[in-house]
């Protein structure tokens, strides 16, 4: 995936995540209204990044707020996930570094912005990369999901 395309995904669910919350504090819950369309999301970064790739694509968006978390605010103990065989660790790195959590065993940062968690996912997960066969099935599920978008628009209209 180009990190033109990779920044506009991440640029859009960012902008979808914000309204969200926006809502919410009216107290008004969309979580379970945009639930195909993150679904379908989900199927395609884990049709190009695979399972652990996804993970690390979630831990940027949820978890590192898409890299505006203040890692220093919060109390953290570390923990650490395998990258093939490699040690990653998530945690703070140093104090006074705001969005950093997350480094390879080298020391390095890691998905600290939609390009650094681009470069990583490219570099270690990118199945088209290592021209695996795609899944014909994820284009069957994509539609499915547009046509449950579709039809809750067409209830409403």
């Amino acid at each position: 995936m180009t990190f033109e395309k990779f920044s506009k995904i991440i640029e859009r669910l960012k902008s979808s995540s914000d309204k969200i919350n926006k809502a919410y504090d009216l107290k008004i819950d969309l979580v379970d209204f945009n639930e195909d369309l993150h679904r379908t999301i989900d199927d395609l970064i884990r049709e190009i990044y695979g399972d652990t790739g996804y993970e690390w694509f979630s831990w940027f968006c949820i978890e590192n707020d898409f890299g505006r978390k203040d890692w220093n605010s919060i109390p953290l103990w570390g923990s650490s996930r395998e990258i093939d065989g490699k040690t990653a660790n998530v945690g703070k790195i140093r104090d006074g570094e705001i969005g950093i959590a997350a480094w390879d065993e080298n020391g390095d940062p890691i998905c600290y912005d939609a390009r650094s968690t681009w470069i990583f996912l490219e570099k270690n997960y990118s199945r088209i990369q290592k021209n695996d066969e795609i899944d014909p099935s994820l284009w069957e599920t994509i539609k499915e999901s547009g046509d449950k978008i579709n039809s809750k628009r067409n209830k409403k209209n």
